[in-house]
């Protein structure tokens, strides 16, 4: 089995892990309704669980969906893997964006206010982080185009060197 064939089997075994989870959890909540009732911190971490394993699942099947989609598209010329590995990274955001709100709800922490009162700080780290910020817009460019690509020999200046990841 080569390389690509483990990363996609070990996806699809991941995607099958989170389904069963999120079954069980759901039946949980069926069964166990009077225990969710009176245990609240344990009713708390399991809605946020439950919205962690919906939206990751509801992630993946969408990047599938897009990937096979584009991968179709463009099956009879040679395309770069940037679009699908761009499509990657823009899922773990979300799944770790979306893994952030869930833990404020799990410590009871309502994600909306939160945001309203972080909002001067996060101009503060705006500002302070500019460069990084632009770094990654740029990087997230440099994955959706197919201007460098994984694999690329480049030159830049007196250095040389082949491109072995494209990151945010």
């Amino acid at each position: 089995m080569d390389t690509v064939e483990k990363k996609n089997h070990a996806n699809v075994l991941q995607f099958i892990l989170k389904l069963i989870a999120w079954v069980l959890l759901y039946l949980s909540f069926w069964r166990f309704d009077d225990f969710y009732k009176t245990h609240h911190f344990l009713n708390d971490v399991s809605n946020a669980f439950n919205l962690f394993l919906t939206s990751s699942i509801l992630f993946s099947i969408g990047r599938y969906i897009v990937i096979t989609l584009y991968n179709k598209r463009h099956e009879n010329r040679s395309v770069r893997g940037n679009f699908v590995l761009g499509i990657s990274r823009l899922t773990a955001v979300l799944n770790t964006s979306v893994a952030i709100i869930a833990i404020m709800l799990a410590i009871g922490i309502n994600p909306r206010e939160f945001v309203t009162s972080m909002t001067i700080v996060a101009m503060a780290i705006a500002v302070t982080f500019r460069e990084y910020i632009t770094n990654m817009i740029s990087g997230l460019f440099i994955m959706f185009s197919d201007q460098l690509s994984v694999g690329d020999r480049v030159k830049i200046g007196e250095y040389k060197g082949r491109i072995i990841d494209i990151t945010f």
